[in-house]
């Protein structure tokens, strides 16, 4: 559960779960330019009203004072509520055109990791044996991922720093993951992906995206094999 106040004194109440949804990018979202005033872990009960809340039992639910009875919501969602409700920092672009492209950033991003790299990790992480893994199916996952990494050296290959262009945005939160998961179970940027593997090493390095990396870390580390 998270509790923050965000520019303005608005307060938000956050209940994740480490072990919900892997691609749950709204913590760094929310982290940025948020002032956070408890952090802690979900306790079984904490856990049950998550499930009671949202029963997809996909991270995140939230609650707040202005919206008080919002039992479920998607990550997309609740982003573009915080850029509605407090917008600074940003985290969409100025103009309709460039939000329009951040939005099929985020979009892609969610497929790739729910598609492609679910089924690598369903042959990895869940396989620590190789003799069980089945080769056809990591060949298959790494080849779509393998693709989504060439669209996103396109968009990088003109030298922007972020996936939008100067500015920071959900774009970058929502490829986060999916390219350091796929990098961390054998399909990293390649030779081919200079831009993307700059990138890579810029996002990680910026403070809330650090800052929920090792949070979701220790969270995994005490998970039951």
């Amino acid at each position: 559960m998270r509790t923050a106040e965000r520019a303005g004194g608005s307060i938000e109440t956050t209940l994740t779960h480490p072990a919900g949804n892997i691609n749950d990018h709204k913590p760094i979202a929310f982290s940025e330019g948020t002032r956070v005033l408890s952090n802690s872990a979900p306790k079984p009960d904490g856990v049950g009203l998550v499930f009671a809340l949202f029963p997809a039992a996909d991270s995140p639910v939230r609650r707040s004072r202005t919206v008080a009875d919002w039992p479920e919501a998607i990550v997309s969602v609740i982003l573009e509520y915080l850029e509605e409700r407090v917008p600074t920092p940003p985290l969409l672009p100025v103009g309709a055109k460039a939000r329009a492209q951040a939005r099929l950033l985020e979009d892609d991003a969610d497929w790739v990791m729910n598609g492609a790299i679910i089924d690598l990790l369903a042959e990895t992480y869940r396989k620590p044996d190789p003799t069980t893994r089945d080769q056809q199916k990591i060949a298959e996952s790494a080849k779509a991922i393998t693709s989504a990494f060439d669209r996103l050296e396109r968009v990088l290959g003109d030298g922007r720093p972020h996936l939008c262009g100067e500015q920071f945005t959900v774009s970058d939160v929502a490829w986060l993951l999916p390219v350091s998961f796929s990098a961390a179970f054998g399909v990293p940027p390649g030779e081919a992906q200079p831009a993307l593997r700059t990138w890579l090493a810029r996002i990680a390095a910026r403070p809330s995206i650090a800052a929920e990396t090792k949070a979701m870390r220790e969270a995994l580390a005490k998970l039951p094999d």
